[in-house]
């Protein structure tokens, strides 16, 4: 979530800004379902897309330092925040993240730390969750596995992308271009789930939780879309964008470069 950009600073706040707001209406969408380790997850994500997006801000847009000097800033401040199950303590889940946000603030000078503490949403929709157990919570991302391994898993999900998409060639060609997109839609969202495991693989993240928070962001930005256009390449081409925007310019990429040809 600390990858250096192409893009102007005001895209790079704007797009944490709006990963913030999206994994807080996702917290408190698993509130209501229940799922408190779930909820803290994507609470605590919310937390780190705000502290991104604030010490952008003073830093790079207002101090003038640059953006490698911003981003070698977050790393020491984030260290392996972004990619481990948070240790979590308090009395209940509004408590925790009180507590987790106060390690956020350790070592920043005062008044930038005034400007993240009143950046920070509301988080009383926490106060009288139940704090889940660390298992709980490194469950989160795995419970995506169903049951297989991690390389299991990716192979399986490359495999159903390469065959839903030759499955949408085939339906394009005889014409039903509907279900034709329908298909590819749902082969490139194996890809983004292969993708998404293998990554935070790599990146040590044994929990899978980077997985599970990259892909509530990705797929509510599909479901942002207020529509797809009528040809198959340009639907494509609209799915795959949006699949890929919400993991930046680099990251995006890579995800695009592993998917099957349309």
């Amino acid at each position: 979530m600390t990858d250096i950009p192409p893009d102007p600073a005001e895209e790079f706040y704007s797009a944490r800004r709006e990963n913030a707001l999206a994994l807080e209406q996702a917290a408190r969408r698993r509130v209501a379902e229940g799922d408190a380790a779930g909820a803290l997850v994507m609470a605590w994500a919310a937390d780190l897309e705000v502290w991104q997006s604030v010490a952008w801000e003073r830093l790079v847009v207002v101090a003038g330092d640059t953006p490698r000097e911003f981003f070698e800033a977050a790393r020491v401040v984030l260290g392996s925040q972004s990619g481990a199950a948070p240790a979590l303590a308090g009395a209940d889940g509004e408590d925790a993240l009180r507590r987790l946000r106060r390690r956020l603030l350790d070592g920043l000078d005062p008044a930038l730390a005034r400007t993240m503490s009143a950046a920070w949403p509301d988080s009383s929709y926490l106060a009288g969750v139940a704090l889940p157990q660390p298992e709980e919570l490194r469950a989160v991302g795995m419970r995506r596995l169903a049951g297989l391994s991690p390389s299991d898993f990716v192979h399986d999900r490359r495999q159903r992308s390469r065959e839903g998409m030759q499955r949408a060639q085939e339906q394009r060609v005889t014409g039903d271009i509907t279900t034709s997109i329908q298909s590819a839609y749902a082969a490139d969202v194996a890809g983004l789930e292969a993708y998404l495991v293998e990554s935070a693989e790599a990146a040590g993240d044994a929990a899978l939780l980077t997985a599970d928070i990259r892909w509530e962001l990705a797929t509510r930005a599909v479901a942002a879309l207020p529509g797809l256009p009528s040809d198959f390449p340009s639907a494509v081409t609209a799915i795959r964008g949006a699949l890929s925007r919400p993991l930046g310019e680099s990251d995006g990429a890579r995800f695009l470069a592993t998917l099957p040809s349309p």
